[in-house]
């Protein structure tokens, strides 16, 4: 009988310590979750960069500059493109040899034609990459200032976010904050 009552009393202990261990569990997961809710929000970071007003004017002006670069290029392409036409157009007149030079000159051209089109888009990439950094240096303390104001932990990229409640996005008010603080940006 006392084996038996020892060994219920031990089941009914181990079934409460469980039951004490869920319960303290699931208050910490509610705490935990209520607490964080407050504390993480999320923002478009593309958007911000590419809509804010410095944004929009460096990027205009990147457009520009490789719109530029590839009408030049093009057009330097059509001329050797017509060269190489004419070329064939007089091949029956001309020698051989002096065809196979002309041809070799004209291939030139192209190599060179494409190496300096590719050398002005990669400087141009590397304009690009450069402005996106110092805009993202210009975000971050108004990201820290807006962090401290609003009693945020952390702020993630909308593009990394699953699923989150609209409330909890911040684009709207960190591109307005980002518009009054920086009208444009140096590109260099």
């Amino acid at each position: 009988m006392k084996q038996s009552r020892l060994i219920l009393d031990l089941a009914q202990h181990f079934n409460i310590k469980k039951i004490i261990k869920s319960i303290i569990f699931l208050l910490m997961v509610s705490i935990c979750h209520n607490s964080f809710a407050s504390e993480v929000n999320y923002l478009d970071l593309s958007k911000v960069l590419n809509t804010s007003v410095a944004g929009s004017k460096a990027k205009k002006e990147l457009d520009k500059q490789i719109n530029s670069t590839i009408n030049k290029y093009k057009s330097q392409v059509e001329d050797i493109k017509k060269k190489e036409i004419a070329l064939i157009a007089k091949k029956k007149n001309i020698k051989a040899e002096d065809y196979k030079k002309e041809i070799q000159i004209l291939r030139k051209k192209v190599v060179e034609v494409n190496t300096q089109r590719q050398k002005e888009l990669t400087r141009i990439s590397k304009i690009q990459k450069k402005t996106r950094n110092d805009l993202v240096k210009a975000l971050n303390p108004i990201l820290i200032k807006y962090m401290s104001d609003n009693d945020i932990k952390l702020i993630v990229d909308k593009k990394n976010v699953l699923l989150g409640d609209i409330s909890l996005e911040i684009t709207s008010k960190i591109l307005e904050m980002l518009n009054k603080e920086l009208k444009s940006i140096k590109i260099q």
